[in-house]
Parts: C-alpha cells; sequence; structure tokens
C-alpha cells in the first residue's frame, strides 16, 4: 500500500512538470506569434521565449525536479522503461542544443549552468551509491541516475562551450541514448 501511494505521489509530480513543460513550450511560441513571428526556431526569437523553451527543456529531461518524480517500479518490461526514460530525455536535450546555438538569454546562462553541476553532481553520487540487484552489473543499477548526471553533463557542454556546445550536447545525447542508459 505505501508504495502504491508512493508511485501515485510520483506519477503526479511527473504529469506536473510534463504539464508545466508543455504549458511553457506554448507560451513561448505565443510570444513569438505576438511579435508577428513564426513559431520555430530562428535567431528573432524573443529571449524570454529562449528562456521559456530552455525551462521546458530542463523540466521534460529531469533536471528538475532531479528525477525523484520516477517511479522505481512498474510492472513494464526493462526495456520498455529504459526506452520511456532515455527518448524524453533526448529530445529535451535536442530542444535545449538548438537554443543554447541560438543563445541563452543572459540572465539564464547561470541558472542554466547551476542546474547542469547540480544535476551532474546529484545523479553522480546516486549512481555511484546505487546497489546493483541480482545478477545486475554495479554501472546499470539505477538508469534514472544516470540519465540525470549524463543530461547535466551534457547540458553544462551546450551552455559553456561556445560554438563547440551544441554538437558536444547532441553527442552526449546521442551515447545516452545509444547506451541505453
Amino acid at each position: 500500500q505505501a508504495q502504491t501511494a508512493e508511485d501515485a505521489r510520483r506519477a503526479a509530480i511527473t504529469l506536473t512538470f510534463n504539464l508545466a513543460g508543455t504549458l511553457l513550450v506554448v507560451m513561448a511560441a505565443t510570444l513569438a506569434v505576438v511579435r508577428g513571428l513564426p513559431p520555430e526556431f530562428s535567431a528573432a526569437l524573443p529571449p524570454r521565449a529562449l528562456g521559456l523553451l530552455c525551462l521546458a527543456a530542463i523540466f521534460r529531461l529531469g533536471l528538475f525536479p532531479f528525477h525523484i518524480a520516477l517511479p522505481d517500479t512498474v510492472g513494464a518490461r526493462k526495456g520498455l522503461m529504459i526506452a520511456l526514460r532515455l527518448i524524453p530525455a533526448g529530445v529535451a536535450l535536442h530542444l535545449l542544443s538548438r537554443v543554447t546555438a541560438l543563445g541563452l538569454p543572459r540572465g539564464m546562462v547561470g541558472w542554466v549552468g547551476g542546474a547542469g553541476v547540480a544535476a551532474a553532481l546529484i545523479g553522480g553520487l546516486q549512481w555511484w551509491l546505487a546497489e546493483p540487484a541480482n545478477g545486475e552489473l554495479a554501472a546499470s543499477a539505477d538508469q534514472s541516475a544516470l540519465i540525470l548526471a549524463l543530461g547535466g553533463l551534457a547540458v553544462l557542454a551546450g551552455v559553456w562551450g561556445n560554438e563547440l556546445g551544441p554538437p558536444a550536447m547532441i553527442a552526449l545525447s546521442l551515447g545516452l541514448l545509444l547506451s541505453g542508459g
């Protein structure tokens, strides 16, 4: 019973942040349309729209609330669960790489960099302290923590990598997806 209540709480948190991310994307598109721009990626996007897209990607990637909302176990196959966790992270990192290629608003660089550092440290620590289950390799004990750590590193590459940031972010995203978390 306690596990079911905890899973319900985590599902509610995940849904809330996914909905917030979706609303932020809609708000960014609305800002662009209000200014007479098409809702597409271009250098003409207003800085607020870029900031909203960046925040939406951070929510969807799980950099906030640091993957605490993901249920520990669900009655699904392991491969399916890995895909359910990796595909949204890959999409969010792609969006974030496009936003950082256009240039983050000045006030957001420190915040996004801080979120990347926190995610990399928290994810790395969680992954390091994870206990492997029966017959499981220690390295694959906690995929959520690995996704969080590599996602944080990808965000840092995008934010502080200058012109090489977006390609580095894409490379880390592909490494994350191809490794299976």
